[in-house]
This record gives C-alpha cells, structure tokens and sequence, in this order.
C-alpha cells in the first residue's frame, strides 16, 4: 500500500469548482479555546458570542453577542435558564431572570413607580398577555395584565380546572377598580366573595 503526501501543483477542482488553494483551503483567521467560530468573512474565521464553559461542576452554553458588556444568557446541563445572569448568580429555579440594573431588560410602565421585566404576549399587534415586574422600591414583586397602551384597561384573569365538570373557569378576575370573584359557595360560613369596590369614603365594600 502506497504512502506519502500527494502534491497537486495549481488548483484542485471538482466539476469544474475549485477545492481550495495551499495553506489549509485558503482560510484565515484564529480563535479562541471553547468558543464557536463565526465567519467575519467568506475566507476567514473569527470567535462568536456562543462558548462552551463550566460553572462549579455543570457545563454551560453562553452567549455574549459582539458589544455586549458580558454574558447575557446561559443554558446549563442540568436544565436551568439565566438570561441577565452573573457568573456569580445564586439560583435554583428552571429559568432565572436577574435585571441586575439592566435598562435594556427592563421598562417602566408609564408614569409609575412599576417596572416591567418579563412579558408574555399574543403579538406585536394586540399585546394581550401577562408580565411580571418589580417595583422601584425593590421589595415587592407583582404580576400584571398588558394591553396595546394606557388608554385601555386590563384585566387579570386566574383561570383553574373544575374536574367535576371537565372545564376550566374564570375564578377571579382583577380589573383596575373592581375584584371579582365567580363560584361564590352556597353555603353562608363559606369564603366571602363577591365584587370589591371603594366607595367614595375610601371604604373597601363588597357586594
């Protein structure tokens, strides 16, 4: 069995299509240990925002897009999501989301002291959805109903499965002025529910 380099002297073609030049096919460029390697053009490689990495004993996928100051999302073996996150990060849940002081993943809504951070919508059009937020005393968290804008009211809706009868029904309903609870139990020393109102002395009352 014959052995050795084989040495093609000009271009190597295949139907008529050049199969690279000398020096490795004709590409340049160098990276970085771990990193994905992206084209910065159609003959040289670079680094990409995408690595592989360790985090204590779990291995990781980061991505750090080109002008970002740092990691911005991370997908670890065991399951968990960061989006946001420090390499310091102190979580436990599935999907972690740390604002960190971040403006370009948080929004204030309107005038108000609220801030918005996550929202799940319809669309871009209608913007029906819940999100959940912070306010800006950093003490309190709190879920909100969306809406195309401020001229429109939301309502929030908590929706649960009745298995006598196999359906889902609204339970409760929060709208800016009322509460409304459905299924009010027939028995009088059951849980008081009803509409929620307050009347012009400030007074919670409940019909």
């Amino acid at each position: 069995m014959p052995s050795g380099d084989v040495n093609i002297t000009g271009t190597f073609k295949v139907n008529g299509t050049p199969i690279g030049t000398g020096g490795g096919g004709g590409i340049s460029g160098a990276g970085t240990t771990n990193y994905l390697a992206m084209w910065s053009s159609p003959t040289s490689l670079t680094n990409s925002g995408v690595y592989h990495a360790t985090f204590g004993s779990n291995n990781l996928i980061g991505f750090q897009p080109a002008g970002a100051s740092g990691e911005i999302m991370r997908i670890e073996n065991n399951g968990r999501v960061y989006i946001g996150a420090s390499s310091a990060a102190n979580a436990s849940l599935a999907l972690n989301i740390h604002a960190n002081g971040n403006t370009n993943i948080t929004t204030k809504l309107g005038s108000t002291q609220f801030y918005a951070m996550v929202r799940v919508m319809q669309n871009e059009s209608t913007y029906a959805g819940v999100g959940l937020g912070y306010d800006n005393t950093g003490q309190a968290g709190f879920v909100y109903a969306t809406a195309p804008n401020l001229s429109v009211n939301s309502t929030l809706k908590f929706v649960v499965a009745k298995a006598s009868t196999a359906v889902w029904i609204e339970a409760m309903s929060i709208k800016h002025n009322t509460v409304n609870m459905n299924n009010i139990p027939s028995s009088s020393t059951g849980l008081i529910a009803g509409d929620l109102y307050r009347d012009g002395s400030g007074y919670v009352r409940i019909v």
